[in-house]
């Protein structure tokens, strides 16, 4: 719980203080890759579906990140070539549409679990 909180924190305060800077990129891809691999290695919720979720989630972040950096290095060296570049942001829409789905999938199965749980304890 800490540890998110200061991450939500650190990755706010650097996107408000450092996001002018071309290579701030590489420092905010670097710390939410540490906070995807602490969420991988310390699952956070008691749930499993919860931590499946968050990994999920959290990888897309990283991936979100990672193409705003290489677009934004592209545009900084090369403007014309990196207008043209279309690849990379189909990966992220179709990346964040199946953890769309995927995480509401998951959600929709944790909530028929717990209903069936309800029901079947009343008996």
């Amino acid at each position: 719980m800490i540890a998110t909180i200061v991450y939500r924190f650190t990755l706010g305060f650097l996107l408000a203080f450092i996001n002018e800077w071309v290579g701030s990129g590489v420092v905010l891809v670097a710390l939410s890759a540490a906070f995807l691999a602490y969420v991988c290695f310390y699952d956070p919720f008691t749930d499993r579906f919860q931590n499946l979720r968050s990994k999920a989630v959290h990888s897309v972040h990283v991936l979100i990140l990672f193409v705003n950096f290489y677009y934004r290095a592209e545009a900084n060296s090369n403007p014309t070539e990196a207008s043209q570049l279309s690849v990379p942001a189909y990966l992220q829409i179709v990346a964040v549409a199946l953890t769309v789905f995927g995480s509401t999938a998951l959600l929709a199965y944790e909530a028929y679990v717990k209903l069936r749980n309800y029901f079947s304890s009343e008996r």
